[in-house]
């Protein structure tokens, strides 16, 4: 905590978010008088599974599926990783070929290049979207996977998953094709978007419960039946044989009733963070000569704010920030220390814009006072470095 800052101003939900007392609470026993193994066959064992199979029930009725395509993981890293290999390592040989985006979260950029597959990296335009069209028109014979966020993390930006998906199941019928499989990233659309498998037409699909005010440490991979995968991690038959090892109850129980809660209320998210939205960016734009927005300014989530402050070090204002009590980030934590970000860059932004990027996402519970606060002492710390 900065020097003479008595309570800290938290703007990084992005990142991490807290975890919600009522998903706690669920929580709670499994840390203590609940802590049977699952795949015992005792009292204790038989009830930490029936808390599974529970949970998975209430993800799978909530995002619009059937319980037995529902896999638990620790996060959406590794939901991407099992989801990439285990769909590339079933598909036929000649099936290598892969469509993304260019603006891509660091985890699908790494695991695509470790797999040493034909990536079509598609440009997004200067906030950031694509159209559908573009994006079917990169499809070819041997593509194995499409693959977009529904929500890009670092921008906010929403991607038309829908319309692809709606594309790419009318072109399936017609190719009597399983493939290409449609996989999204919907870490950071959760709270703030309806999530339904049906009506995204998405074969795959993500979640990270530390992004949704649920514990760290936990995932969801949505695996439509019939999708051809393979496991990745070898073992015992926990999670359909899709995940080997002893699951983690409480996580995944809390996993669970953060999703419930983020969907239930996600309407009054967007009614409560988007006029404080709103009123972080234009105070940023009125009293910051020279700020440029990254990411298309309405297409967005409710809490995303990222912009280009003018002739300053992005890292600086970040520590500075810090300093006074105000916890914001650079771009995602995944890549915070990699330099500047491929996302900014990937906008037509110049390296410079890039690295004096700033993300700030709001949370449940921003206020306007917060609000304030945080474009008062940008307005500071933006004129203090230029100074240097």
């Amino acid at each position: 905590m900065g020097l003479g800052v008595t309570k800290r101003i938290y703007f990084d939900h992005a990142a991490a978010t807290p975890l919600d007392l009522r998903v706690a609470k669920v929580m709670a026993p499994y840390s203590s008088t609940e802590y049977g193994n699952p795949s015992s066959v005792h009292a204790g064992g038989r009830k930490a599974k029936m808390a599974i199979e529970g949970a998975r029930k209430q993800v799978a009725e909530v995002l619009g599926a059937q319980a037995e395509e529902i896999v638990f993981t620790s996060g959406a890293t590794e939901s991407i990783n099992l989801g990439y290999r285990g769909i590339i390592g079933a598909a036929p040989k000649e099936r290598r070929h892969v469509v993304t985006l260019a603006t891509e979260h660091m985890a699908t950029l790494r695991v695509l290049q470790d797999l040493g597959c034909e990536v079509t990296f598609l440009p997004v335009d200067e906030d950031g979207l694509v159209s559908a069209d573009e994006v079917m028109k990169a499809i070819r014979p041997e593509t194995v996977l499409v693959t977009m966020m529904y929500v890009n993390n670092e921008m906010g930006t929403i991607l038309p998953i829908a319309e692809v998906g709606k594309m790419l199941a009318k072109m399936k019928r017609v190719t009597k094709d399983i493939y290409p499989i449609f996989y999204t990233d919907a870490v950071q659309a959760v709270n703030s978007l309806p999530l339904n498998v049906t009506k995204l037409h998405v074969d795959a699909l993500c979640l990270s419960g530390s992004k949704m005010y649920g514990p760290k440490g936990s995932g969801a991979l949505y695996i439509k039946k019939g999708t051809p995968i393979k496991a990745q991690i070898m073992g015992g038959t926990q999670e359909h044989g899709m995940r080997a090892g002893t699951e983690n109850v409480g996580a995944i129980v809390g996993l669970a009733a953060a999703l419930k809660i983020a969907q239930t209320e996600h309407e009054d998210y967007e009614k409560r963070l988007r006029p404080l939205q709103k009123m972080l960016f234009e105070g940023i734009l009125e009293k910051i000569p020279g700020v440029s927005v990254n990411g298309h300014r309405t297409q967005r989530v409710c809490n995303n704010v990222n912009v280009s402050l003018p002739e300053v070090d992005g890292e600086a204002v970040v520590m500075y920030l810090d300093s006074a009590g105000i916890a914001a980030s650079t771009a995602s934590s995944c890549t915070s220390s990699a330099g500047a970000s491929h996302v900014i860059k990937a906008l037509g932004k110049s390296v410079a814009a890039a690295e004096s990027s700033v993300r700030l996402t709001l949370g449940r519970g921003t206020t306007k006072q917060q609000v304030k606060k945080v474009i008062q002492e940008l307005v500071r710390i933006v004129a203090l470095l230029k100074i240097f």
